[in-house]
């Protein structure tokens, strides 16, 4: 659909005159330009989600301010549309030009009374120069930007301490006219330095601040080939980046936004014959499969080096091939030029079954939702049949070259997430494990006795600053037990614990297939005479099992202990957490209100009782045993 077209029709639809929209979201996925995104945002802002053929209970809301110290008004169309093709709904609040310091630091300002959930805070170099800067004065520059980084960095420090927000900042090219005033290459060199240093002091403020996040846009541009300005659109009014550049920027921060509202992906189901090797090894054989340092045996390698990384860094890895398991095996063990082995895949479906049912028996072995699958393979009959068939699981056309297989991967970000954890690094682990589960499960008469020979420990504990990261993910990534789906920062958590207010309750679990690392966190309110559960959630790797209740069971001793008198806890009800409504009823709880979607139960203390499974012990940080 031509693009002045597409946004004709979108507007026909904000204006009532048009009901049809069955191809308006997979034509907002063709776009690819600037001026593309740019021309259809400005119509999408007056038409709701809904009217371009976004479902309701897929759709995700995001508030985001935007402040700056030039006119950034451009990215806003282009992001509006990058984050609707994502099923994100944005609204946005522009700061006036140049007012940074004003907004970060009034809590009464517009921006503190938008509320915003995301800040971006967009920088050029003028925030880092002074206005009349001396080439040979080095060392005034330096102390200028480190200066004006300090308060900054101070700014965004206070504005937590009141409203915590996530925010987004820029690393700060230089621009070439200024390079070029510059004539001595020694101060060339000397102001390279320089520029790196300031610029490597604002990437240390997402070490420093746990809810900020660095773009380093200086990287990003290593690989874009246009101008980092349209110097006419500088002078005339202020803009500090070109259109391209404004491309770059909202791409990343779209990016961001998916892994802020827990959409990231988590596996990456591989097909093999030409997309994991060159060749087809059912007939080539193992020892005859394009691996090595020639093309395209060298574009396979590097994929697998990519695959690897990414498995390293929390992604899971499964293969869905046509093909005998055990050539496969023998290619994938004996094979001197692989770099992934068999155990680097949680689950290996290889076999004749069409791929679409292979690929939804991966999701159920794994214990998670088909739309957090990606699949990449080089056949566009396989591409296309679970595509129409699944359409929840996100399918990469790689095309036919297989130099460009990693750029179609790694391109839309989607396995992107705000930090990585030590969780992440035994994923695959975990996965294989939970597949092992369900074939020991298999050789016993009842799900009791198969759950008391599993010999589970759960482990509770105060999170603190080491935990915390891993909790703050699992709560994105976790939508199916968790009771109210609240977005709370890790800012807003240790501020809470600090005072008081909030505790933050983390657990483990393991069992004789191994470690299971944190798989939960409760928030509890605590008041003089009552508790308030406001978040519970669990990951769906430890599904009936009843931990829950163990971990509930704990609570109320706690709070019995310290002669509390009731406990209330809030379950929030949406698209995909339908399975757990009934969880505090069946745990003895009462209903006290309900309102829309939100419902508030209460359980007196103390309790008779236990809601404690048999099959489970568990143990507190203080190293007590609650009775199996």
């Amino acid at each position: 659909m031509e693009i002045h077209e597409l946004a004709r029709k979108i507007r026909r639809l904000s204006r009532g005159d048009d009901t049809s929209n069955t191809d308006i979201l997979l034509a907002l996925r063709q776009l690819k330009t600037y001026e593309e995104l740019d021309v259809v945002g400005h119509a999408l802002e007056k038409v709701s989600p809904v009217m371009i053929g976004i479902q309701p209970r897929k759709l995700k809301t995001l508030k985001i301010a935007i402040v700056s110290n030039f006119i950034a008004q451009p990215i806003i169309s282009s992001l509006r549309t990058l984050l609707l093709i994502q099923e994100i709904s944005p609204e946005f609040y522009l700061a006036e030009y140049n007012q940074i310091a004003f907004e970060l630091s009034n809590p009464h300002s517009r921006l503190a009374n938008f509320k915003p959930q995301m800040i971006l805070c967009l920088l050029d170099e003028q925030f880092l120069l002074p206005q009349d800067w001396d080439t040979l004065n080095s060392d005034y520059i330096r102390s200028h930007g480190r200066e004006q980084l300090d308060t900054l960095y101070k700014m965004l420090d206070q504005y937590n301490t009141w409203q915590p927000s996530t925010f987004v900042l820029n690393t700060i090219p230089i621009n070439s006219i200024d390079l070029s005033s510059i004539i001595s290459f020694k101060h060339k060199a000397l102001w390279g330095r320089l520029w790196r240093e300031l610029n490597g002091r604002l990437l240390e403020f997402s070490e420093l601040l746990p809810s900020a996040y660095v773009l380093d846009l200086e990287m990003l541009l290593m690989n874009h080939p246009g101008l980092l300005r349209d110097e006419r659109m500088h002078y005339y009014a202020s803009i500090a980046w070109h259109n391209d550049v404004f491309l770059l920027v909202a791409q990343e921060v779209a990016s961001l936004s998916r892994a802020y509202l827990g959409l990231s992906k988590k596996c990456l189901v591989l097909d093999l014959d030409n997309t994991l090797w060159g060749g087809v090894i059912g007939d080539d054989g193992p020892a005859n499969i394009q691996l090595g340092s020639l093309y395209p045996g060298n574009c396979f390698v590097n994929l697998q080096r990519i695959a690897k990384r990414l498995k390293q860094q929390g992604v899971i890895l499964a293969v869905c091939s046509k093909n005998e398991f055990s050539i496969v095996e023998e290619a994938l063990e004996n094979h001197p030029e692989m770099l992934l082995r068999q155990t680097d895949f949680s689950i290996m479906q290889v076999n004749w079954e069409p791929k679409n049912e292979n690929i939804r028996y991966l999701a159920n072995q794994l214990n998670i939702g088909l739309d957090s699958l990606v699949f990449i393979d080089d056949s566009p009959f396989e591409r296309q049949l679970v595509a129409s068939t699944i359409p929840e699981v996100t399918v990469i056309d790689i095309g036919t070259e297989p130099a460009l297989y990693l750029n179609s991967l790694l391109e839309t970000g989607y396995f992107n997430v705000l930090q990585t954890t030590e969780t992440d690094q035994n994923r695959t682990e975990m996965y294989r494990m939970q597949v092992e589960r369900k074939a020991f499960s298999k050789s016993f008469s009842s799900p009791e006795e198969y759950l008391k020979q599993l010999e589970i420990c759960v482990n509770i504990f105060e999170a603190d600053e080491y935990s915390m990261p891993r909790l703050m993910q699992l709560n994105l990534r976790t939508n199916q037990f968790n009771m109210t789906k609240n977005q709370y920062t890790e800012a807003y958590n240790l501020q809470n614990q600090k005072e008081g207010l909030v505790s933050l309750l983390g657990f483990t679990c393991k069992d004789r297939f191994g470690q299971e690392g944190i798989i939960g966190g409760v928030w509890i309110n605590k008041q003089p005479n009552h508790w308030v559960i406001q978040n519970f959630m669990m990951s769906c790797r430890v599904f009936s099992r009843k931990i829950e209740y163990a971990v509930l069971q704990y609570i109320v001793d706690e709070a019995t202990r310290c002669r509390i008198q009731y406990i209330e806890a809030e379950y929030r009800h949406t698209s995909k957490n339908h399975i757990v409504s009934d969880f505090y009823t069946n745990a003895g709880f009462h209903m006290i209100r309900q309102e829309d979607e939100h419902t508030q139960y209460r359980i007196n203390l103390p309790i008779s009782g236990s809601l404690q499974p048999a099959w489970i012990q568990v143990r507190s940080e203080k190293g007590e045993m609650h009775n199996v």
